[in-house]
């Protein structure tokens, strides 16, 4: 069969001008992805400074678990922080239990 009586040179000319126009749509997207993948942020300079009320926050977390009447009980608290609640108040126990909630605060955020 030859090819002449399947196209015309006119449609020929136009599926590839289709084609050509495809294959560039293509290479632009996929240039862009690969632009987010491997640049991570896009805008330059020093981070954003966002102030968090971090005093406010730790004295809520003590008085949420800790008071002589705490909003949360015993397994509450062990779900969240997946370890016991210390028995005494003690103040080194209790200043561990915070600096590693703000640690884990900081890395992994809310999803309140």
């Amino acid at each position: 069969m030859d090819p002449a009586d399947l196209y015309s040179m006119d449609d020929y000319l136009q599926e590839q001008e289709i084609l050509d126009d495809l294959g560039d749509h293509i290479v632009a997207e996929m240039q862009s992805v690969a632009d987010v993948i491997q640049g991570g942020r896009s805008r330059c300079g020093p981070r954003r400074y966002v102030d968090r009320p971090r005093e406010q926050a730790s004295k809520q977390l003590m008085d949420d678990y800790f008071s002589p009447n705490p909003v949360y009980n015993e397994t509450q608290f062990r779900r969240r922080f997946r370890m016991r609640r210390p028995v005494g108040t003690e103040s080194d126990q209790l200043v561990n239990i915070c600096s590693f909630v703000v640690r884990c605060d900081r890395r992994w955020p809310s999803t309140q």
